[in-house]
């Protein structure tokens, strides 16, 4: 049985970030969210300490949960219709991966010229949305405190170089549960007009894919040489 739980990372300086807050939650639906999901939290970093800092209360929170399956979302998305009936659905059929809920990579056109549910994707975890089960977790916050040094800002990032390093294919779901609606306003100042999904469907029923198919595409990793920059070996 899947018990999902739910963290979101939260800037709340910006009145547009706190809107998308409201917006998704209302989204998610405010009365039925408690009856499909084991918790749900908002994490505020009011005093911006950074991407990474409040990532890891995310997922540290996601420890303390009775779940199996941890999703840590930031606050500048777009939901797909249904989004947590499809996420149980897609977590079924891969339920031992990491998920990448957004994915802007050319394979995702590959997918979608196909009408394949799936991409696997080495590094394929960006921060708007990523699932873990929750027995990587803690496996990975030992990891990353051991091998990434404490300035290197970017969360999603050291989990990709997790997986990456541990061999742990991500799968990314198509098209993508997410839109990352926040591209023109990184608060970590990489601000990109094309960091958007290259597959998201709106005003679209996502339970009408068939989610069960497991068939993909792959991708090579693409991490950047810059990040090993932080990677400390032992």
């Amino acid at each position: 049985m899947i018990n999902l739980s739910i963290a979101v990372m939260h800037c709340p300086i910006s009145a547009r970030r706190r809107f998308n807050v409201e917006r998704f939650i209302f989204e998610f639906g405010v009365h039925n969210i408690q009856h499909k999901v084991v918790d749900f939290q908002v994490f505020s970093d009011w005093y911006e300490k950074g991407a990474w800092w409040n990532a890891r209360r995310c997922w540290i929170w996601g420890l303390s949960t009775k779940s199996t399956h941890h999703l840590v979302i930031q606050d500048d998305i777009q939901i797909c219709g249904n989004f947590v009936d499809t996420l149980k659905l897609c977590i079924e059929t891969y339920p031992d991966n990491p998920l990448g809920l957004y994915a802007n990579r050319k394979v995702c056109e590959e997918a979608k010229k196909k009408d394949l549910r799936w991409c696997q994707i080495p590094d394929g975890v960006w921060g708007q949305a990523i699932v873990l089960p929750h027995s990587l977790i803690a496996d990975f916050l030992t990891w990353e405190k051991k091998h990434i040094r404490p300035d290197f800002k970017h969360d999603d990032s050291r989990l990709a170089m997790y997986l990456v390093e541990k061999k742990i294919p991500a799968m990314c779901p198509m098209p993508s549960l997410v839109e990352h609606t926040g591209a023109r306003h990184s608060i970590v100042g990489q601000s990109n007009k094309n960091k958007v999904a290259r597959w998201f469907v709106e005003k679209k029923d996502y339970l009408e894919y068939n989610w069960g198919q497991k068939d993909f595409v792959k991708s090579p990793s693409m991490l950047s040489k810059e990040y090993y920059k932080y990677y400390v070996r032992s």
